[in-house]
């Protein structure tokens, strides 16, 4: 899948080998899949929390070293690259990198298939593709109920649409790790598809989430935002403290080696 001069993206970061890409990247890598459709390219956002998730759980961490891609969703990701390892990387957010990949897929009338989210959340945001890029081949399954308690009826169900959808593009939107590792676990079924987990990105991309402001953007600050609007993430927001640690550990690391 990958050229020499692709490995020269190849990063290990705080321990976990990651191959960090721009929107370039993965467009190359969409097109790429839909002209030979000869396996599934699973692409993963890494941001501060399931850094420190990758830490705690081998089994998470090996999907996400596995995956063909990933995107810096985080500015601490951003940050924590140049300072280690004097990587400049361009911070690309999930719900920015749905968003452009459906416009490819609308424009070029391509399939895609979004999975999980809110009660009729993914249906809804299909039939708003639909009619933005009339032919576009977009549909939308809630999932599952509870994405750790998975009913065979309810994977049946939703790889009973994607076989008869064959889609060039899916989004997962289970919450990190259950999407990712979900996703790895039916690469088969994915064949021939881009497949990204996104986690909160259909509520950003229906609107029934409040994105932050531009100015918050640019410095990083969407978590902030998003804490602001559901304050019961804040136990989640307590991992940035332990990616900290991981990074100031790292920094020490690597001074101790140069001095040596």
């Amino acid at each position: 899948m990958y050229s020499n001069k692709d490995h020269r993206k190849a990063l290990n970061f705080l321990g976990s080998n990651l191959i960090f890409l721009d929107k370039k990247d993965i467009l190359e890598l969409f097109l790429k899949n839909k002209q030979q459709v000869q396996e599934m390219v699973h692409i993963v956002s890494i941001n501060p929390e399931n850094v420190v998730c990758m830490k705690q759980d081998k089994v998470f961490e090996r999907v996400v070293t596995k995956a063909q891609g990933h995107i810096p969703d985080g500015i601490g990701i951003v940050i924590a690259a140049q300072i280690l390892y004097g990587r400049n990387v361009s911070r690309l957010t999930g719900v920015d990198t749905m968003e452009y990949l459906l416009t490819v897929a609308g424009n070029q009338r391509m399939r895609a298939v979004l999975i999980g989210g809110r009660s009729k959340l993914a249906e809804s945001i299909a039939n708003c593709y639909k009619k933005r890029y009339p032919g576009f081949e977009i549909t939308g399954i809630e999932g599952y109920k509870d994405i750790r308690k998975c009913k065979n009826a309810e994977t049946e169900g939703i790889f009973h649409i994607v076989s008869t959808a064959k889609p060039h593009l899916v989004f997962v939107a289970f919450g990190s790790p259950w999407q990712e590792k979900w996703i790895d676990d039916h690469r088969t079924q994915f064949t021939g598809s881009v497949v990204m987990g996104v986690g909160g990105s259909f509520d950003l991309l229906s609107k029934s989430l409040v994105r932050a402001p531009i100015l918050l953007q640019k410095f990083g600050l969407e978590w902030l935002f998003r804490l602001i609007q559901e304050p019961h993430r804040f136990r989640r927001q307590l991992q940035l403290v332990v990616y900290i640690k991981y990074v100031i550990q790292e920094c020490i690391t690597r001074m101790r080696l140069w001095d040596n």
